[in-house]
């Protein structure tokens, strides 16, 4: 691991703006007491700040020639078209892995001959697999894009956005419009104003996350002659993105015959039969 050089809190709080509060807690891995205690029993939210620290930490510990890579691996052999085995995606937490990535690793199964996959498709997330949120995170942020759960499956950064319609008719529900490659579900009981409704001015909008990427919209929204963009954090990572590898594989005309299962915990690597890799970290680490 690389070495820092650290100064004291204090020689830098001069050059804070005028009003800013700071709280600093490090502690080491295993270890009982902190390094650097800073007004640690402050309350705060870290919000962005935190991801400056959690960038920093990554290249120390990783170095800036890292690459997150992602693959397809499995422990069987192919016979006559046929995977004789599960396939295993292997996914790492690159922030940077887009579906078009796994697209192409799709592409080079099918280059190597894979119609059928006689075996599961397993989701290894087990690189990572902590808790999904902090204790204390406010609830209401939980759906907003820059706060999806931190996962090893990260898919296009685990956001995608709908379009909210209000309907021609005040009273009736707004409809909600989702693009069709998205594997996320999404319900509206969002109610219509008029136009020029007194109670648009108390209106508002909420989101209610269910299992397996389903979400319902709640609340209500004045008419409006265009479509209300809304954009909405991916909660379940290893969901999202086994839906996403069933249809590109769909697409290629590889089928398998067992089913979509996850795996949380560490098992040896198979035969890798494709992979992805990230941008160095010292770039990628800009997007965590």
């Amino acid at each position: 691991m690389l070495q820092a050089q650290a100064a004291p809190v204090d020689e830098y709080m001069p050059y804070l703006p005028d009003g800013a509060n700071l709280a600093l807690m490090v502690q080491k891995v295993g270890a009982s007491t902190p390094i650097i205690d800073y007004h640690g029993k402050q309350m705060a939210l870290p919000a962005s700040t935190m991801k400056v620290i959690t960038a920093l930490a990554a290249l120390l510990e990783l170095g800036g020639d890292y690459r997150f890579q992602t693959t397809f691996e499995t422990k069987g052999a192919l016979v006559d078209g046929t995977l004789n085995g599960d396939l295993v995606a292997r996914f790492a937490g690159d922030p940077t892995l887009s579906r078009q990535d796994l697209r192409n690793m799709v592409a080079s199964l099918k280059k190597q001959g894979i119609t059928h996959i006689k075996g599961n498709l397993v989701i290894d997330t087990s690189v990572f697999a902590s808790h999904d949120m902090a204790p204390g995170w406010p609830w209401n942020d939980l759906t907003q894009c820059f706060s999806a759960p931190p996962a090893a499956a990260i898919v296009d950064k685990n956001c995608f956005s709908v379009s909210l319609y209000s309907a021609d008719t005040p009273g009736e529900n707004a409809f909600v419009r989702i693009a069709s490659y998205y594997p996320a579900h999404m319900f509206s009981q969002v109610r219509t104003l008029g136009r020029n409704s007194g109670e648009g001015q108390y209106c508002e909008l909420d989101v209610v996350p269910g299992e397996l990427n389903r979400y319902t919209l709640t609340g209500c929204m004045r008419q409006r002659s265009e479509p209300l963009p809304l954009a909405f954090a991916v909660q379940d990572g290893a969901a999202w993105a086994g839906e996403i590898l069933k249809s590109e594989l769909r697409a290629a005309d590889i089928d398998y015959s067992g089913h979509l299962v996850r795996q949380t915990q560490v098992t040896s690597p198979g035969t890798v039969l494709a992979s992805t890799q990230s941008a160095p970290c010292i770039r990628c680490c800009t997007l965590c």
